[in-house]
């Protein structure tokens, strides 16, 4: 399990009314884009980033697809105040599977700062499938 998902998972997140809402949010370029991370800790009154640049390794199509990352930085949002994090550092992922309703992800190395270890599965929803009035807040 990620540490960012341990932490949304929290005993105090039980508390809140609603689910924490934790995903990603891509923007495409030719062989690549900007990814960013984020994820709930205490709703949206508390929450976490975490940005970078992605791009293809191979010519593949189609899936297993995969993808180096390189994260340049993040940000701690508590109420309407956004600090920044020193979060940095390389990754590779390999896309799985992809539909409009559905992605599944694969880390095929471990985060640097151990904050995902390799041979992490991930599932992902839409956010707006599981939380249809959600929108992301600083971000």
């Amino acid at each position: 399990t990620p540490r960012w998902q341990r932490l949304a998972q929290s005993r105090a997140s039980r508390l809140l009314p609603s689910p924490n809402v934790a995903g990603q949010r891509y923007s495409f370029s030719d062989n690549g884009g900007r990814v960013l991370n984020y994820a709930e800790l205490v709703g949206a009154a508390l929450h976490i980033t975490a940005g970078g640049a992605f791009e293809a390794v191979d010519a593949a199509q189609r899936c297993p697809k995969d993808f180096s990352v390189q994260i340049d930085g993040g940000t701690v949002c508590v109420g309407g105040l956004t600090l920044a994090l020193p979060i940095s550092g390389p990754g590779y992922l390999r896309v799985l599977y992809t539909s409009p309703a559905i992605r599944i992800l694969t880390s095929l190395t471990r985060s640097p700062d151990r904050w995902e270890d390799a041979g992490l599965v991930a599932v992902q929803l839409p956010a707006e499938r599981v939380a249809p009035d959600w929108v992301a807040p600083c971000v």
